[in-house]
């Protein structure tokens, strides 16, 4: 996609936000790596072995979800070549973060306490939850502007 087409058209501000959107992700899953290198989280990752343990479900899913995120509106800058493309593209293929995974170690740092290091993940967790949702919404609103539908007419 060229963004250079859309300078000076009401779809401009969006791709700009879509940019942000993407280097925020890519952000976030840097920090959810360099979260998951403090001491309590090595510490928990050489206690529990279970893959199914609330914390180590948010540190995955963290990671995954932020790499999903970076890694589709990218995908899509490249392949698609108009405004409904884009935004069908990354639309069907984005899947939102489990509230169940915030939902759980939510609930095991309530109960079991924390020195810190979970609460700074679960926040972030959190971040990303807001971070979808704002994709969701500027998808929409791209796929409304007076850009996307002349695209259609031609």
């Amino acid at each position: 996609m060229n963004n250079e087409s859309y300078i000076d058209t009401d779809a401009e501000e969006y791709f700009t936000e879509l940019e942000d959107i993407q280097f925020q992700a890519l952000e976030m899953f840097k920090e959810f790596k360099a979260i998951n290198l403090e001491p309590a989280a090595l510490t928990l990752s050489q206690e529990i072995h279970q893959t199914e343990h609330p914390l180590k479900q948010l540190y995955q899913h963290g990671r995954a979800d932020t790499n999903d995120l970076n890694l589709q509106i990218s995908v899509a800058f490249s392949d698609c070549i108009s405004i409904k493309e884009l935004v069908k593209q990354i639309s069907e293929k984005l899947v939102n973060p489990e509230m169940r995974v915030f939902n759980e170690a939510y609930e095991h740092i309530d109960t079991y306490g924390d020195n810190g290091t979970f609460k700074d993940m679960l926040y972030l967790y959190y971040d990303v939850m807001k971070l979808y949702k704002r994709t969701r919404r500027l998808l929409e609103q791209l796929d409304q502007t007076a850009t996307a539908r002349i695209e259609q007419i031609y």
